[in-house]
């Protein structure tokens, strides 16, 4: 006897389904994976950034700070200045921290394309946080993906240290 199928079965429907299902799942997850790493990455120079600057200003002087901006692209960049003055407002080196979808809140104020520049600077003969608040603790939040990331700077030392912060079922 010889059948003639032309259809699918209710089983390989269903199987056809729950692969789908499962590809939907791992794309949904994917999807936050990816703005997250951006944020630790741009957390992780920030940090870097950070010790830069205090030992630029232990060996260079009171001149040396970095500035955190966010340029018209939405991109955070960071730049260093060492010894500058009012003759010379060039930065020594400049960095893009984040190619977008981060954003960062210094001091409870979120850094966007049209406020002013986070300045950072240490004092030369403590190590202590000299700007933007003297002597006293500081703290940077960088998010993205629901996960934020926290720079803590402590103000009479000039120590810091990033922190993951924990999230709400809003991701806030």
């Amino acid at each position: 006897m010889k059948y003639d199928n032309h259809g699918f079965t209710l089983i390989e429907l269903v199987v056809v389904i729950a692969i789908m299902g499962i590809l939907a799942g791992v794309a949904a997850i994917s999807t936050s994976i990816i703005p997250a790493s951006r944020a630790k990455s741009c957390a992780s120079r920030i940090n870097a950034s950070l010790d830069r600057c205090r030992t630029g200003c232990l060996t260079h002087g009171e001149n040396t700070y970095m500035t955190l901006s966010v340029n018209s692209d939405g991109k955070i960049e960071v730049a260093y200045y060492e010894s500058a003055d009012a003759s010379n407002p060039d930065p020594a080196d400049k960095a893009v921290l984040s190619s977008g979808g981060v954003t960062v809140t210094g001091g409870g104020t979120a850094l966007t394309a049209s406020s002013a520049p986070i300045k950072i600077a240490f004092d030369r003969s403590s190590g202590a946080l000299k700007e933007p608040v003297k002597k006293t603790d500081y703290t940077l939040t960088v998010a993205g993906g629901g996960r934020p990331y926290t720079i803590h700077i402590v103000g009479a030392t000039g120590s810091h240290e990033i922190s993951q912060e924990a999230c709400d079922e809003n991701g806030q």
